[in-house]
Order: structure tokens, then sequence, then C-alpha cells
């Protein structure tokens, strides 16, 4: 939604209010300073919500959260770089799947 100009704030708020109402467990938001209105137009409707500023951490975070069976939806601007952040993830969780040991997800 990076070519949304004016419109950008708020209609990333419409994305993060449409995302309150589809009654998912968690959103994590790779924040840069647009991206932030989806937070805030999904609220507290949501149980669990991080906004997150580097690539690097983000990934940390869902590495130490996931838990086997859940579902992720990776979606982002191409130029946000989300394509790359979950190949690592999933690179790194079939890992720890295949070694049986979660703990080492921050690792």
């Amino acid at each position: 939604m990076k070519e949304l100009g004016d419109f950008s704030q708020e209609l990333h708020s419409r994305v993060g209010q449409a995302v309150g109402h589809l009654g998912i467990d968690g959103l994590v938001v790779l924040t840069d300073g647009e991206s932030d209105a989806i937070l805030t137009g999904a609220g507290a409707s949501i149980p669990t919500s991080w906004g997150i500023g580097d690539r690097e951490t983000l990934l940390q975070n869902l590495l130490q959260a996931v838990q086997p069976g859940d579902c992720l939806l990776f979606k982002a601007s191409r130029s946000v770089g989300m394509d790359r952040i979950a190949a690592a993830f999933r690179e790194r969780w079939i890992r720890l799947v295949e070694s049986g040991d979660y703990s080492e997800a921050a690792d």
C-alpha cells in the first residue's frame, strides 16, 4: 500500500479495522510509520498485537511466540521485504520442528 500517497494512513487504518473484525488471535505489524495505522485501526479487538520496527526483532518474536499448528499470514507491500522475513521464518521454523526443541527459537 506504499503507492497510496495521501490516502495511506486512512486505508491502513481501515485494514486494521477489518482485521479486528476477523476474530484472529494475533496481529504483528512491521511498523514503518504508515503501517502503524493498522494497529490503531485494530484497537483492542485483537488479543495480542505487536508493532515491531525491525525485521530481525520481528522474526525473533515470531519464533518465540508461534506454536505448532498456528496459522500465519505474511502480508505487506513488496517494498517492505516481508517475503524475506517469511522465507527466514520458514527456514528457521523447519529447523526447530526437525530438532523438536522450540526453546532454541530465540537463538
